[in-house]
């Protein structure tokens, strides 16, 4: 049960970004919502940055009404939350880390606790993300396996390597089971084992139709 973890314990802190890292199709996202329903307060709202509202509406029922998308951190100061921050190098950078866009938003990142802001992401990788960003906050890490092939995708590959080994082991005590349900937090040393959360295809892809155009999100 995710109330009898660390990882349960250590996301009850005032400021983190828990990063949720692993290769496409490895299930971040229905991580993502697992956690988001079951390791936060029944009261907890989610911000979602530069999200289509028309996906939350696809999200499901008990997350739906506490869930809102925004654009800028104005438009949340003034509101308790955990902000998500779905494909956090996009995020980060908007396609263009010189823009103003971004430079404000990483800034921003370091006033969350003033705010009363928690932060959850999703990455492939976190070699993309701005180092600045990654030691603005206290990062949790919750890694996915990876090929080998895949481990230079990350800045620490000797913690996703002895990831992969702990998973390795533990999935191959559990044959039956999809390895995407299994996830490692090197800060608790600890393995998880999620349900699957079914989702709207079109969440899993939330920026389908987008592209990024001097540094913003654009549908055509």
């Amino acid at each position: 049960m995710p109330h009898s973890s660390k990882l349960y314990e250590e996301l009850q802190s005032e400021a983190y970004l828990f990063l949720i890292n692993g290769p496409s199709g490895s299930g971040k996202t229905n991580k993502m919502f697992y956690i988001l329903e079951n390791f936060y307060p029944s009261d907890t709202r989610f911000a979602f940055r530069h999200y289509r509202p028309e996906l939350i509406a696809k999200f499901p029922h008990s997350l739906r009404k506490r869930c809102f998308t925004f654009t800028t951190s104005r438009e949340i100061v003034h509101t308790p939350c955990v902000v998500v921050l779905d494909d956090l190098p996009a995020q980060a950078y908007s396609g263009d880390y010189t823009s103003s866009d971004s430079k404000d938003f990483i800034r921003n990142l370091t006033f969350e606790r003033h705010n009363d802001h928690r932060l959850i992401a999703t990455s492939q990788n976190d070699i993309l993300v701005l180092k600045g960003l990654l030691e603005s906050v206290h990062v949790l890490n919750l890694l996915s396996y990876m090929l080998p092939s895949q481990t230079d995708t990350v800045r620490n590959i000797a913690v996703q390597s002895h990831a992969n080994r702990i998973l390795a082991h533990v999935m191959s005590a559990y044959p039956e089971v999809d390895r995407r349900a299994f996830a490692y937090c090197p800060e608790t040393d600890e393995v998880f084992r999620f349900p699957y959360v079914p989702l709207d295809a079109d969440i899993g892809k939330p920026y389908r139709g987008y592209v990024v155009e001097q540094g913003k999100l654009v549908r055509v």
